[in-house]
């Protein structure tokens, strides 16, 4: 990399370097580094672009003229230190040989940079001049585009600046300065806030801070990284990021495309591919690959987790303090961790306590029936229908106030789809708590990825009153709503329904749970089949229903098992009444059973009607 000089002494140099070949200096004794010819076109090292303003064939000077560049080994950190030369950014610099050839010398070949020098001749590069042969005739010549139209420490106002100075950039301290120097306001917008330290990270968009769409911070702004191979980032990257920001590195979850929230159109990007090992502390200790461009919907979401996937992770603990608490104890109005990031001011919405549920129907809010939607985080979200069966309905009929007779659950969003958070999934209720809450569930961060979208949003559909009261489906004789009547109410010889429904014998209150009775038949040992449920007399769905189901019940009502029968629709003992209550699903006996309860039962396995009713004759004794 040095020039011969021509002539020398034993006091000068035979040689200098040969960026001082046609640099204006006589370095050799007389002067033959700066030959006739070199009245300069241009100053060695300088580069310039061919073909467009940004981007263009890479030509580079030397020797007073201007030669072009071998693509051998030619990539984006390469494209990156002729960017940052010219005065543009680095972020985005990609290579191209789609501007044609050149003419006069092939001056460089191996450029070999490492993207952080400030000038190509910075770079370790083979000798100038010394090109392989296959760069002689122009077909390999480099280029470069430069995105990015303002230095690395300056930001791009795409929509011009207030001032209509060009070129359209503004310092580092002009963004979010609270005043808006680009006409479209963007030098305001959060993401574009200056940032650090460089390679910190962050999740954002998530209702809390363990999940999100992952930013990066480069070059002193937050970019999103683009999704590249899920098997790095699931099991090697996601463990890293998550242990970056203080959280577990177990089941951490990794989301494409969306998930959480598309990438600002006007926020950078981060194309790298980070390769991590997995156990790294930091995401800048991993490797990173160049990789090909994606769009703003192709960018990286992670949902890390707390030890207890139900735990809400503080943003700051101490080892006095817990970094994780209840989900519930997120915005319930008491502070829980010790920089009160459980209570963020999203969380003022007056009245209304996390764990609270609703049922939706669209844009209408049902008492009884609907999309079941929960309070957390500030804000209204939905459940997904992972395991979401009539136990898991009975419990939100209950919180809600109504009955659970007749509660039914329904999937695949039958009310609609809701919007903004999948609050819970795989919710197992055993049907007994008072709290969906107190349900064995999974929460925010863990949530199934087929959840998210509400094409799966859980509904219920209520019994309209309390278990221990019976509707007025005709009204109430005193008019007041809602239409529901005490226990002590019914079969009280007064009616309290318009329609006399109260005093009807099958809404008379039952017991013990579990009892039988053969209604409508000549005698008492024949009839349509009513069992004690909730307090109330319900007809029990022919389904599945077998001479053994029927010799059980002959036996607890005190009759012989021998030659019992189990007739279909209707004989002589009719449907049960329209207003009865139905129950839905079915028993299997072994035969061998005392009573109908100690049977195997698959509640609300079945859905039927009256004319479905179980009919039972037994035979006396």
């Amino acid at each position: 990399d040095q020039y011969p000089c021509s002539e020398s002494a034993s006091d000068v140099p035979v040689c200098v370097n040969e960026l001082q070949y046609c640099d204006g200096v006589a370095d050799c004794p007389g002067g033959s580094d700066e030959f006739i010819d070199c009245l300069s076109e241009c100053v060695n090292g300088d580069v310039q672009l061919v073909g467009g303003f940004n981007d263009g064939r890479v030509e580079i000077c030397f020797g007073g003229q201007w030669g072009t560049v071998c693509d051998d080994s030619w990539d984006y950190r390469d494209a990156q230190v002729v960017c940052r030369q010219l005065g543009f950014g680095s972020t985005g610099a990609t290579i191209s040989s789609q501007y044609g050839k050149g003419s006069g010398h092939v001056f460089l070949d191996e450029a070999n940079c490492l993207g952080t020098e400030h000038n190509l001749t910075g770079c370790v590069h083979a000798t100038f001049g010394d090109t392989s042969p296959n760069c002689w005739d122009h077909t390999e010549d480099a280029g470069v585009l430069c995105p990015v139209l303002c230095p690395d420490d300056m930001f791009e106002c795409t929509t011009g600046r207030t001032d209509g100075l060009q070129p359209s950039c503004i310092s580092a301290e002009q963004r979010c300065d609270n005043v808006s120097d680009c006409l479209g306001g963007e030098d305001e917008l959060e993401y574009n806030c200056p940032c650090g330290p460089e390679g910190a990270v962050r999740l954002v968009d998530g209702i809390v801070p363990h999940q999100g769409r992952l930013e990066y911070c480069k070059n002193g702004r937050w970019t999103s990284v683009c999704y590249h191979s899920s098997h790095y980032w699931r099991y090697r990257n996601a463990p890293v990021i998550c242990r970056q920001l203080g959280f577990p590195t177990e089941d951490t979850d990794v989301y494409c495309c969306g998930a959480y929230s598309d990438a600002p159109s006007s926020q950078p990007l981060e194309w790298d591919r980070f390769v991590c090992n997995g156990d790294e502390t930091n995401i800048t200790q991993c490797r990173s690959e160049r990789q090909s461009s994606c769009s703003h919907n192709q960018v990286v979401s992670i949902a890390c987790n707390c030890p207890d996937h139900t735990e809400y992770p503080c943003s700051f603990s101490s080892s006095e303090s817990p970094a994780c608490i209840s989900d519930f104890k997120f915005c319930d109005g008491v502070v829980d961790c010790p920089d009160g990031s459980d209570e963020p001011i999203s969380c003022s919405n007056c009245c209304t306590k996390a764990g609270e549920l609703r049922l939706a129907y669209g844009e209408r809010y049902d008492k009884y029936e609907g999309r079941v939607e929960i309070y957390f985080g500030g804000q209204w979200g939905t459940v997904c229908d992972d395991s979401w069966d009539y136990r898991d309905a009975q419990v939100v009929c209950r919180q809600l106030g109504f009955g659970t007779l007749q509660a039914r659950a329904f999937s695949g969003s039958k009310y609609g789809q809701g919007v903004g958070s999948v609050v819970f999934s795989n919710v197992a209720c055993d049907g007994t708590e008072n709290y969906l809450s107190l349900c064995s569930l999974s929460g925010l961060g863990s949530v199934s990825y087929n959840c998210r979208q509400h094409s799966r949003d859980a509904a219920v559909v209520c019994s309209k009153c309390p278990d221990d009261n019976i509707e007025c489906t005709s009204g109430r004789t005193d008019n007041l709503q809602p239409s529901c009547i005490s226990a002590e109410q019914r079969c009280d010889n007064v009616s309290d329904c318009l329609g006399g429904e109260d005093e009807l014998q099958y809404n008379c209150p039952c017991g013990p749970e579990g009892a039988v009775q053969l209604a409508n038949g000549s005698s008492k040992s024949e009839g349509r089949l009513e069992y004690c449920y909730n307090t109330r007399w319900t007809t029990v769905c022919q389904s599945y229903w077998d001479t053994r189901d029927a010799a059980v019940v002959c036996r607890q009502l005190g009759y012989s098992t021998i030659g019992v029968q189990t007739p279909t629709c209707c004989n002589n003992y009719g449907p049960g009444p329209d207003m009865q209550p139905i129950f839905q699903g079915y028993f299997h006996c072994s035969g061998t059973e005392n009573e109908l309860a100690q049977c195997s039962a698959n509640v609300q396995a079945v859905t039927c009607g009256h004319r479905l009713d179980a009919y039972v004759v037994c035979r006396e004794v």
